[in-house]
C-alpha cells in the first residue's frame, strides 16, 4: 500500500460529490464507495507527495511565521507602555525574538542549500522579479506542488484565481474564493513563478 498513488482533495469536494449523486448518508463504507467513484469519475492529478525536507522546511516558516506575529504584537503592545520596567522588559522580548528569527532563517538557509531538490526551486523562484528569499522560502514551504501546476491550477491554489458568475445572459462579478488555508503573503499571481519548472 505504501506504493499507491495518493490525491489529496479538499473534503468540501468530496462532500459536495457525494450530494450531487443524492447520497446524504455518512457511514465509513459509504464514504468509501464514493470517494472511490469520485476518483474515477473525476481523475484528479496525482502530484509527489511532500518530502521529508519540505516537512521539515514547512516547520521552520511556520515557526517564523510565529515569531514575526509575537513581535508585531510586542511592537503594537509597547506603543501603550508608560513604566519603564515594563518598556525594558518589552525591548528585550524583542530583541531575544529577533535572534530567534535570525537563527531560524539561517537554519532554513542550510536546510535549503543542502537538498538539491529545495535549492534549484529557490534558485527558479528568486530569478522572478520582485520574489526575494522569504517569499522564495514561503512558497517552497507552503506551495510544494509549484513546478507541477499550470498558471491557473496554481493561482486556484493560493486563492486568487478569479471565479466567474455566469448564467445565460446574466453576468455577474467575479470573485475570489477558496486557496489553501495558509498561502504564502506574496502578490501570487499566476505569473512566471507559478509556472512549471523546467529541467
Amino acid at each position: 500500500m505504501a506504493d499507491w498513488p495518493c490525491v489529496k482533495l479538499n473534503p468540501e469536494r468530496a462532500r459536495r460529490f457525494a450530494q450531487a449523486t443524492g447520497t446524504r448518508a455518512k457511514a465509513n463504507r459509504i464514504d468509501a464507495l464514493l470517494l472511490a467513484r469520485m476518483a474515477a469519475t473525476l481523475q484528479p492529478p496525482i502530484r509527489p507527495a511532500r518530502s521529508a525536507q519540505q516537512a521539515q522546511m514547512a516547520e521552520l516558516i511556520n515557526a517564523r511565521d510565529g515569531l514575526v506575529r509575537d513581535r508585531t504584537a510586542l511592537k503594537n503592545r509597547e506603543k501603550n507602555l508608560t513604566i519603564a520596567f515594563l518598556k525594558r522588559q518589552c525591548r528585550q522580548r524583542l530583541e531575544q525574538i529577533d535572534r530567534h528569527i535570525e537563527a531560524l532563517d539561517a537554519e532554513i538557509a542550510n536546510l535549503i542549500a543542502t537538498d538539491a531538490a529545495l535549492a534549484r526551486r529557490h534558485r527558479i523562484l528568486t530569478r522572478i522579479a520582485g520574489v526575494g528569499t522569504l517569499t522564495a522560502n514561503q512558497l517552497i514551504a507552503t506551495m510544494p506542488e509549484l513546478g507541477s501546476l499550470d498558471n491557473k491550477q496554481a493561482a486556484s491554489l493560493a486563492g486568487l484565481a478569479p471565479v466567474a458568475r455566469q448564467s445565460g445572459q446574466w453576468k455577474g462579478k467575479s470573485f475570489i474564493r477558496g486557496g489553501r488555508a495558509k498561502r504564502p503573503p506574496c502578490a501570487l499571481h499566476a505569473g512566471p513563478c507559478c509556472r512549471p519548472v523546467q529541467p
